[in-house]
This record gives structure tokens, C-alpha cells and sequence, in this order.
């Protein structure tokens, strides 16, 4: 302090004094700090800005040169906003990793990189992909169907994934899934033509899997696919369920006709022939198709229901052996051989083809089922159960997934064995099951036909009926079994719903019509009316377009 006792202030130099944001005072109470704020600010943030700039390099330089993370940008390290674009390339990265660990054989790590490259990069299509089928293969398709789930927000205007979703829903007979899936992207994707296309034909599949074939034909009309090839075919196969056979005929010759090399074309093609009892014109085309493409093994399977039918069993044998011999690795040609064997119910064939896919290392599953339905189909009642015993001894996990197909089997074979007791027990399970779609009950019910258990047979009509009653598969064939066995107490409540329905089938109305008229059934209160609902729906169908006769 100076003789006045004025305060000094210690000044640094003047170049520096411009740039340190304090200085050194003093007074008459000794010296004191004195702090220039807005400079002080200013030096702060510099130094936060330049190590937050030094340390987004160091983390872009470990990333792409440590890490190998080859899509990260140091701008999106830098700027917090784009960090999400930084943890895609994380997810990336870690999903290539997984791939090439998953290649060399590494399971444990490649696994471990694919689940945590997907939740960091969930838009992936080909790793969702991947995970999904890695789930499918470990026997856990409820897995698999989650993963494909989740990534319908990420991937929603992708048509590969959007087919692989809807194929393996429907694989899985996750019909409400389908729908559910369907509607939502249809309301959230109108001005994509291809997303709208995929997403109304899987809808319209799954519904007429659960034989709702109004809703199936809505589907078809209001998204315009009435003149697609998967339109028209979907077509076909609801006019053929509903029984309008011949017009059904009719649109798939047409489309076999413009699509010759369309295998699921052919397939139903054929098929119908011979249901229709055409194995002339069956066979005929089956050959063709086995000349234009001699590497197809469906042709020669086709050939095999001719041989068949016609009681040429060496040709039968011929054929399967050479089946057996040219298609050993190929599951498809085993599955429609083994499927061949069972509705024709020749066990020992399922059972060659059953052996044959196990030695072979590839899907076994459906041939061993299919061994136990040749069985039932031949009247070998107990040797079916005791392969279903044998086959769920050795693998338990087959009780989860073909709960309903199990269930199914082995209740025919306890009721022809006249074992109603255990019959109705695997019946009861084989109803409970929630998915069970429309084509596997009417299955079951006649193959309960072909044993006599049709008070069985009814039942499980009965059930898919009343669970939906929008089936019209169900509810036909639950009419048609009523009017065999001249039970008339539903018949006329049966009728109404039937007639309630876009297009209901011809055959069944008349029949019932007939039934309905005789003087047996004169004194029923309802009689009249539902008489002249029938004979006015038949009326108004044959003044327009005449009535099938099929």
C-alpha cells in the first residue's frame, strides 16, 4: 500500500492481460482475487469445446481403426443428435462380426453379436433375418415369430421382409397375426402399391385358411387383386371349398394355361382332377409337365395317385423306388412323397421316406407324421399309437410343436380301436388348441367319418363352427354331415347362417331343401320359412348364373 493508502492492483503484462480472465489486487485489507466473468465464461467454454472435440476423435479413431466400425463418422460422434446414426454403424459392424464368427463355427460368439448388433441396428433386415431363423432351427418359433414382429416398424415398406414375415406366420398357422400385421400396415402404408399388394393378399390368405371366404374375397375386392395371379388363384380355391367346383376347374385350367411353369398352379390343378375322379386328363397333364421338367419330382409323385387309382401297385413301387433313388437329398420331393403314402395309406413307403430324411440329416417331422397318418388311414390303429408314443419318448419338444397334428391322429386311432374313452380325451385336446385351422378339422372330421365316429365327427365341426362362426368351410361340411345322418334338429338355424353368408354352397341347399320338404319334417314350426329362403336364394342364383351341379 502506497503512502495514501490507496489499494495497488498487480497487473500482469498488457498482451496477457487480455486473454487470463483474473487478476491479483490489493488494498488496505490485503490482497484479493479479482475475476473477469464473462471472459472467464468465454476460456471455459474454449476448453470444454476443445476437449470435447479431442475426445470425439479419439472415440472415431478407436471406432474406425480399433473397433473396425467402417460406416463411422466423426460427425456423428461430435453432434449428440446423430448418435443414434454412430450406434447403427455399431449395430452393423457387430452384425458382420457376428456373421463371419457364425461362419467359422463360433456359435456362442457369433450369436452373442448378432442379438446386440440387432438391438444397437434394429432395422437390419438380413440380420432380423438371421436371428429369426437361427430361433426357427433351435426349435423355438415363438422366438422367431417375436423377432420377426419387432422389426415390422423398422422394415414395414420392405416387400423381402414383409413375404418372409407373412410366409412364416402363415407357416405357423398364426392366422390372427396375419390380419392383425395386415390392417396395420394397410392403414399406415395407403400410397405404397407393393406394401398394399403383399399386405391384402396375406390377409385374404389367412382368412380363407380360417375359412372366412367373404372376408378373404373384401380383402381381394377393395385392394384390387381380383386380376392378380395370386388374386385369381385365391379365388379358385374358395369357389372350389365353397363347392363350386367345375367353375373352380374352370379358373385354374385358365390360369395353368397362361402360367404353365407355376408349380402351386399345377399342384392344386392336378388335384382337383383327381378329387373330381378325371385321372385320365390328371394323368395326361402329369406327364407333359414330367417331359417340360424332368428335374421336378412332383410330376412323378403326381403320376404315383394315378398308378394308384388305377391299381397298378408294382408301377406304384416302380415309381417310389426311383423316387426314393433321384430325390434323396431334395425335402420337398420327400415331404409330397411321404404325403403321397399317407392318403394312400401304404405305411411302409411313409416309413422308407421317414428313414430316409433321418439318415439324411434333413426334416424329419413332417415325414414321421405323415407315417403315423398312413398307419391310421391303413386301419393299423395300434402300431399308430405306438410310433406317436415312440416318436414323443424320443423327442418331447414334438408334444409343443405339432400339439394339434398328435392330438388329431391318435384320437382316430383310440376310436378305431373302439377306445372312445382315450378317443375323446385326445379329442378334447386336439379342440382346445386356439390355431387349428379349418382345413385340419374338417381333416380330422372325416377321417372320424371313415371309422364311423361320426358323432365325433360332428363334434369337431360343431366346435370350429361355433368358435367362428364366419367359417363357412366348417359350417357346410357340419350341415352336409347333418343331412347325411338325417339329424335336423340345427339344421334350419344352420341353414340361416349358411344363407347369411356371399355365396353359399349350391349342393348343400338343395340337398337340404329336398330333406326339408319331406312330409317327415311337414309338422316342425321353422320348416316353411327356411324352405322359402332356400328356394328363393337357389331361385335368384339360377336366374343369374345358373347353379353349380357339381
Amino acid at each position: 500500500m502506497d503512502k495514501l493508502g490507496a489499494r495497488r492492483t498487480v497487473r500482469p503484462p498488457q498482451g496477457i492481460r487480455k486473454l487470463l480472465p483474473i487478476a491479483l489486487r490489493r488494498d488496505s485489507s490485503g490482497w484479493s482475487l479479482r475475476v473477469y466473468w464473462g471472459k472467464l465464461t468465454i476460456a471455459v467454454m474454449t476448453v470444454a469445446v476443445l476437449g470435447w472435440l479431442a475426445a470425439s476423435v479419439a472415440v472415431f479413431s478407436w471406432a474406425r481403426y480399433r473397433q473396425n466400425i467402417a460406416d463411422a463418422r466423426w460427425i456423428d460422434i461430435v453432434v449428440p443428435s446423430r448418435w443414434n446414426h454412430f450406434r447403427h454403424a455399431q449395430g452393423v459392424a457387430l452384425l458382420a462380426k457376428a456373421q463371419d464368427a457364425l461362419k467359422a463355427g463360433n456359435f456362442g460368439a457369433g450369436f452373442h453379436d448378432l442379438r446386440v448388433g440387432l438391438a444397437k441396428a434394429p432395422g437390419d433386415r438380413d440380420g432380423r433375418l438371421l436371428l429369426s431363423q437361427i430361433y426357427a432351427s433351435s426349435r423355438r418359433p415363438d422366438l422367431a415369430e417375436s423377432t420377426l414382429l419387432a422389426g415390422v416398424p423398422y422394415l414395414s415398406t420392405d416387400p423381402d421382409y414383409l413375404r418372409a414375415l407373412f410366409g412364416f406366420l402363415l407357416s405357423r398357422q398364426s392366422d390372427e397375426k396375419v390380419i392383425e400385421t395386415s390392417q396395420h400396415l394397410l392403414a399406415n402404408a395407403p400410397q405404397n402399391p407393393t406394401v398394399k399388394s403383399l399386405a391384402a393378399t396375406a390377409a385374404a390368405t389367412a382368412s380363407y385358411f380360417r375359412g372366412n371366404f367373404d372376408r378373404a374375397e373384401d380383402y381381394l375386392r377393395q385392394y384390387g387383386l381380383e386380376r392378380s395371379r395370386d388374386g385369381q388363384l385365391l379365388s379358385a380355391k374358395i369357389d372350389w371349398e365353397r363347392g363350386y367346383r367345375e367353375l373352380a376347374l374352370v379358373q385354374i385350367a385358365q390360369l395353368h394355361q397362361h402360367l404353365p411353369a407355376d408349380e402351386e398352379i399345377y399342384v392344386a390343378y392336378v388335384g382337383w382332377l383327381r378329387e373330381l375322379g378325371r385321372d385320365d386328363l390328371a394323368r395326361q397333364i402329369s406327364l407333359a409337365r414330367q417331359i417340360e421338367f424332368p428335374d421336378n419330382p412332383r410330376p412323378r409323385v403326381d403320376l404315383l395317385y394315378a398308378y394308384d387309382r388305377a391299381g397298378n401297385d408294382a408301377r406304384v413301387e416302380q415309381y417310389a423306388a426311383a423316387i426314393l433313388r433321384d430325390f434323396a437329398d431334395n425335402n420337398d420331393a420327400l415331404l409330397a412323397l411321404a404325403d403321397f403314402a399317407a392318403n394312400t395309406g401304404r405305411p411302409a413307403l411313409a416309413r422308407q421316406v421317414f428313414d430316409l430324411s433321418r439318415a439324411r440329416g434333413i426334416p424329419w417331422e413332417g415325414p414321421a407324421l405323415m407315417s403315423m397318418e398312413a398307419l391310421v388311414v391303413a386301419g393299423k390303429f395300434q402300431a399308430a399309437i405306438e410310433l406317436s408314443q415312440s416318436l414323443l419318448a424320443e423327442n418331447p419338444e414334438l408334444a409343443d410343436r405339432f400339439y394339434a397334428v398328435f392330438n388329431g391322429l391318435q384320437a382316430i386311432a383310440f376310436y378305431g380301436l373302439d377306445d372312445k374313452e382315450s378317443g375323446q380325451l385326445f379329442l378334447n385336446n386336439f379342440l382346445n388348441q386356439q390355431n387349428v385351422r379349418a382345413e385340419n378339422l374338417i381333416a380330422v372330421s372325416k377321417r372320424l367319418i371313415g371309422i364311423g365316429a361320426r358323432d365325433q365327427a360332428r363334434q369337431v365341426l360343431a366346435r370350429a363352427s361355433t368358435a367362428d362362426p364366419l367359417n363357412q368351410a366348417a359350417l357346410s361340411q357340419l350341415i352336409q354331415l347333418d343331412l347325411d345322418a338325417g339329424r335336423t334338429d340345427e339344421l334350419p338355424s344352420n341353414l340361416r347362417r349358411l344363407l347369411a353368408m356371399r355365396k353359399p354352397t349350391e349342393t348343400v341347399l338343395r340337398q337340404a331343401y329336398r330333406q326339408l320338404s319331406s312330409d317327415l319334417l311337414m309338422f316342425r314350426p321353422d320348416r316353411d320359412d327356411v324352405l322359402r329362403e332356400v328356394a328363393t336364394y337357389l331361385g335368384k342364383s339360377q336366374s343369374t348364373s345358373g347353379p353349380s351341379s357339381s
